[in-house]
């Protein structure tokens, strides 16, 4: 009778390890159908800060993907505190905001580029200044950028008003921008502007300094969402139109053709 009931307990445990349980049903769930699912039930909610939450009695403890789905409510946080997401209260709907999108780059969206995501380095640099590793680095900021916008695909099917493309633009610019977390001129482990570093691309090493780096990542990571005629005039436009932005655009030329 020991041996049949410890069988029993093995068997309920590996089930459970494999198995989604949520509210009134046992199936294996993406975080996608999580989402679906609790926001049906009423588990998903907007909190009194205006962000998604889920009520802690949900029953997803066994759900493998629910860590994955905690993790796409709380890059919605984010979004929404960012003003790239809004969410209905009532209907608890995602909508992508483009406030901080003009027009004209509005127009020029195209296909996501996709690429192969395999970086090549030079090995070993004979420069004087500090090595760093510019391919890496940009693609994985490109990757950061890639996975927003699959999270943002994949959320779309089930917020309608969601656009995958326009929100991650507004996450983009928001990395990019004067004071982003990729300005690098203005990055404490990076600054000042005219800080040189040594860099492999384009077949060879060269000295380059962290206002290029910012530039030639600009140019890197916007492959994924224009073409570079775009990207030159989003740069001319933060600039005021200034004539001197015309001196960035060979980073961002570089950093444009580097994406393999």
């Amino acid at each position: 009778m020991k041996k049949a009931l410890s069988l029993i307990l093995t068997c309920a445990f590996m089930l459970a390890s494999t198995m989604c349980v949520l509210a009134s049903s046992t199936l294996d769930y993406t975080p996608i159908d999580i989402w679906r699912e609790l926001r049906e039930e009423g588990y998903l909610y907007v909190d009194s800060d205006g962000m998604l939450n889920v009520l802690s009695n949900a029953f997803i403890d066994q759900c493998d993907t629910y860590p994955e789905f905690l993790r796409l409510v709380e890059e919605c946080n984010d979004s929404i505190q960012k003003g790239i997401l809004e969410v209905d209260t009532n209907t608890l709907q995602l909508k992508s905001v483009a406030t901080n999108i003009p027009q004209s780059i509005q127009e020029a969206r195209k296909v996501p580029n996709k690429k192969s995501g395999f970086v090549t380095y030079g090995g070993m640099h004979g420069c004087s200044e500090t090595d760093l590793n510019l391919l890496l680095l940009c693609q994985n900021n490109y990757n950061t950028i890639e996975s927003y916008y699959d999270d943002m695909l994949n959320l779309s099917v089930i917020n309608p008003d969601l656009d995958p493309w326009t929100s991650t633009v507004s996450y983009w610019v928001g990395k990019v921008q004067e004071y982003g977390e990729w300005d690098y001129k203005r990055n404490p482990y990076y600054e000042p502007y005219n800080r040189v570093f040594c860099s492999y691309y384009d077949g060879e090493f060269h000295h380059i300094t962290s206002e290029f780096l910012g530039n030639f990542n600009y140019g890197y990571t916007g492959s994924f969402l224009f073409d570079l005629t775009t990207l030159h005039l989003g740069s001319f436009a933060a600039s005021g139109f200034s004539t001197t932005d015309y001196d960035d655009w060979e980073a961002i030329d570089a950093g444009y053709y580097s994406v393999t």
